[in-house]
C-alpha cells in the first residue's frame, strides 16, 4: 500500500486506475493532483486531510470510498466531470 506524505503537486502515470485506501491521507502538503481519464476509483480515506484545494472527478470513476476527502480544509471546490450516479461508500462508524 502507498502512503504518500510530502507532495506538493503530483501527475500520476496513465495505467492507474484507481486511488488505493489511504494513498495521500494526512498529505497535507498536497496542494494540486492531475488524475489519468481512467481512474475507476478512490478507496476509503484516499484524499483524507490533504492540502487539495480543487479536485475534479473523471467521468470513469464510479465509487468513492468512506471518508474520502474528509478533513481537507483547503478543498473549495470538488469537479464531477460526468453527470451520472457515483457509488458512495458509507459505513456508519467505521
Amino acid at each position: 500500500s502507498i502512503h504518500i506524505t510530502s507532495f506538493h503537486e503530483l501527475q500520476f502515470f496513465s495505467g492507474l486506475t484507481e486511488i488505493s485506501r489511504d494513498a495521500f491521507h494526512d498529505c497535507t502538503a498536497l496542494r494540486q493532483l492531475t488524475l489519468p481519464r481512467h481512474v475507476r476509483f478512490f478507496r476509503k480515506n484516499a484524499f483524507r486531510n490533504t492540502g487539495l484545494q480543487m479536485l475534479t472527478v473523471p467521468s470513469t470513476v464510479a465509487g468513492i470510498g468512506d471518508h474520502c476527502m474528509d478533513d481537507c480544509q483547503a478543498l473549495q471546490t470538488v469537479v464531477f466531470e460526468a453527470m451520472r450516479a457515483v457509488s458512495c461508500v458509507y459505513s456508519p462508524g467505521a
